[in-house]
């Protein structure tokens, strides 16, 4: 068996070869008119949310934590749906058929957020990493290899990501940035075939920082 690259860095390099199987990130397709929503907490408060949708959700203010599941909604076209939290309400509309991020910016009676739409591009052959910038503040982040300083992504606006298929790797570390500022390395260790791993950078006490999540989704209920 061939051994696997130890380097992110070549697997950056190898990603530009044509995958030899696109195929969706979960086997059961969605039936026409539904879509995926999760909800991210970039407040520095927890929050228990009340989608009128699916079942209560809470999402904390440490790393993976504020990072809810994925969530099926059914025959989105033309529906507006909304979210509830601490006496406020969020209201907001998905496109059927594609995944969402909803971003809280805002808790308490003022709840307001921003609806992004995923890039989901991935290959079961590989693992997807992906790189969301969920600042108001930062207009401009990155992510880059330690030691070297290779750019895995660069340019990544506030409120929206970016997203690459690399060959698995066994070990790999990166630092963000956020314009000139360089965050603390983080450990992305083994990246597994049809992993699905997002280095996450939002505020925190009025600092950028940094952490790593998987995406998952929740099992759905009719």
């Amino acid at each position: 068996m061939i051994a696997r690259r130890t380097l992110l860095a070549a697997a950056l390099a190898a990603a530009s070869t044509p995958a030899l199987a696109q195929i969706a990130l979960y086997e059961g397709r969605l039936p026409d008119g539904f879509a995926y929503v999760r909800f991210v907490n970039t407040t520095a408060t927890a929050l228990d949310l009340a989608p009128d949708f699916t079942d209560p959700i809470t999402v904390g203010t440490d790393g993976p934590k504020r990072i809810s599941q994925y969530h099926v909604v059914e025959a989105v076209a033309g529906k507006t749906l909304s979210v509830a939290s601490g006496g406020g309400k969020a209201s907001f509309k998905l496109q059927p058929g594609k995944f969402h991020t909803f971003l809280i910016t805002q808790p308490g009676p003022l709840l307001a957020g921003t609806l992004m739409v995923d890039v989901t591009q991935y290959n079961q052959l590989r693992s997807k990493l992906s790189f969301y910038n969920a600042t108001t503040d930062c207009a401009q982040a990155g992510l880059l290899l330690e030691p070297s300083g290779q750019s895995v992504f660069k340019s990544v606006a506030s409120l929206s990501m970016q997203t690459r298929s690399i060959n698995p790797v066994d070990e790999a570390k990166v630092h963000a940035t956020c314009g000139p500022t360089k965050l603390a390395a983080i450990d992305l260790g083994e990246l597994n075939a049809g992993g699905l791993y997002t280095v996450w950078l939002v505020n925190e006490g009025g600092k950028p920082t940094t952490f790593l999540a998987q995406d998952s989704i929740a099992p759905y209920q009719k």
